[in-house]
This record gives C-alpha cells, structure tokens and sequence, in this order.
C-alpha cells in the first residue's frame, strides 16, 4: 500500500511515470520491430 503524502506522493508519482516510460518504450519496440518486419 502506498501511502500519500511527502515521499509516499513522490515515490508514486516516481513509480508511474517509470511503469508509462516502460509501457512506451516496448511499445516502440513492438512497432520498430513490425516495420523491420515488414520492410
């Protein structure tokens, strides 16, 4: 359980951003990977 407030906040905010960063960079590797594919 995160717990909001100070760091909690931060460390939250911290761990989405890095899950959406991750989310995003496999995405653009699932893409690159079809055009390479493809190409």
């Amino acid at each position: 359980m995160v717990k909001l407030g100070g760091d909690g906040l931060i460390d939250a905010m911290a761990a989405a951003a890095e899950e959406m960063q991750l989310r995003v960079g496999s995405e653009l590797l699932g893409h690159a990977d079809a055009v390479i594919g493809v190409g």
